[in-house]
């Protein structure tokens, strides 16, 4: 991933943080135009889920979803395990903001079990975060949401 692409996805992550979510979509999509633009699928995966964050919170999230979805495909695609949860995570807290707390429920607990398994103690804990406000445990059924 080039500087500038990183430069842009950290500026998008503090205007998000702060609340400009417009300036932060703005951000996040140029950073994405350059993630295609050089071919990098995992950069482009990382820079969907940063846009994803960006609409919900403007609260376009049928768009968000949309591109978690395509975030997703990719790392499917790619077999990126590692990236899955980062991606996951927030893919799960869309769905929960469109009221889908079974899709939520399958992603949050997902991303704890790939996490688990790859000793991300940090994503672990976020997604156990999550699905305890959703009042769920990590280990229980996918379905039950």
């Amino acid at each position: 991933m080039h500087l500038e692409t990183m430069a842009l996805r950290v500026h998008g992550a503090v205007a998000l943080g702060t609340g400009d979510a417009l300036g932060a979509l703005e951000l996040f999509r140029t950073a994405l135009a350059q993630t295609r633009a050089t071919g990098h699928r995992i950069a482009e995966a990382l820079s969907l889920t940063d846009v994803a964050m960006a609409a919900r919170a403007l609260g376009r999230v049928v768009e968000a979803l949309d591109h978690h979805a395509e975030a997703l495909r990719i790392i499917h695609e790619t077999g990126e395990r590692l990236r899955a949860a980062p991606i996951l995570i927030p893919y799960g807290e869309t769905c929960l903001a469109a009221g889908d707390r079974g899709e939520a429920a399958r992603h949050l607990r997902q991303a704890f079990d790939l996490a688990t398994a790859l000793g991300l103690r940090h994503l672990e804990a976020e997604a156990a975060r999550v699905l305890a406000a959703m009042d769920l445990e990590p280990g229980g059924d996918p379905a039950d949401g």
